[in-house]
């Protein structure tokens, strides 16, 4: 499959702003470190193929996850060396991993040899002044995350309050870290379409944007890519099976489905990271730590060949 880079996410609806505009070599336009790698093609020509960042969500290990309070089952330091040495550069960390560990996991969480890229937090984005809130933004930032994973309510008439509520936890970040936007089916911001006019109040968005490319579709992923352009920074890897859309799969269980979206990906001109959020065992007979996570690396090594599966000419 060949593949052309468009400029659809070369600007966003809301900023007008070139989307890679003022990055250093490298730089993704979510601020990650890419790793560039060059090579040379069978006829000679030099190509660049861009290295992105792919997270473990450590939800993803956890058989808990949908469980009345979610309660971690998982001691998430002791899968730390074996998820960097299958080739993870970092966690998402579910919340509940850290905030209701002993102590001694939670030192060895943070200062396990898997740095923490994503901070995944439940708490509310509904009103102001929220303890829960303030908490878990704490803990992201003494984690040295770089973003933390949030959604906000599904209520019309309550749209003033949730952009409040971003707002003051967007200050309260100060610029340490950035806030990204879920979006989740069942909150407002599922669709696309009102992510602008929610953020209309700031000329600068508060907040990116994640997308769940192999569940959209590589129609829905041209959908966001036009809506939301720059803005669009990660990916949430999960998918289901072609016999059942009810039953998780791996991505190779329908690759042509998979290098659609991968496409897709690539012509909106997406250049952000990746977290493996859900993986083929999950809430099936084999939803446990070692059966999630051989199919975790499964899904990795698959978007480590196909993504990107073709290059630019430099």
């Amino acid at each position: 499959m060949t593949l052309t880079r468009h400029s659809t996410l070369a600007a966003s609806p809301a900023s007008g702003a070139a989307g890679g505009a003022g990055l250093a070599d490298g730089e993704g336009r979510s601020g990650h470190s890419r790793g560039i790698l060059a090579e040379s093609s069978t006829d000679g020509v030099q190509i660049l193929k861009v290295k992105p960042e792919i997270f473990l969500a450590s939800i993803l290990l956890e058989p808990n996850r949908w469980t009345p309070g979610r309660i971690p089952s998982v001691a998430v330091s002791a899968w730390s060396a074996r998820a960097r040495e299958a080739g993870f550069d970092g966690w998402e960390l579910f919340e509940n991993h850290y905030r209701l560990a002993g102590a001694d996991e939670r030192a060895a969480i943070a200062g396990g040899p898997l740095p923490i890229r994503v901070f995944n937090t439940y708490a509310e984005f509904t009103e102001t002044g929220s303890d829960e809130r303030r908490a878990a933004l704490a803990t992201a930032l003494r984690l040295g995350a770089r973003a933390i994973k949030f959604n906000i309510g599904n209520d019309q008439s309550r749209i003033p309050h949730y952009r409040a509520a971003v707002a003051e936890a967007f200050e309260f970040l100060g610029g340490q870290a950035r806030l990204w936007c879920e979006c989740h089916p069942d909150t407002w911001l599922e669709e696309p379409g009102r992510i602008p006019d929610f953020c209309s109040p700031w000329r600068d968005w508060p907040f990116d944007v994640i997308l769940h490319p192999f569940q959209s579709g590589p129609a829905g992923v041209q959908r966001w890519g036009r809506m939301l352009g720059h803005h669009l920074v990660h990916a949430h890897v999960q998918t289901r099976s072609p016999d059942d859309p009810e039953r998780f799969a791996r991505l190779s269980a329908d690759p042509a489905h998979s290098d659609e979206c991968l496409a897709a990906l690539w012509e909106i001109g997406f250049d952000g990271s990746f977290s493996l959020e859900f993986a083929a065992p999950t809430a099936g007979p084999k939803d446990e730590p070692e059966a999630l996570f051989a199919a975790a690396r499964n899904d990795l090594e698959f978007l480590r060949e196909r993504w990107p599966n073709s290059a630019a000419p430099i």
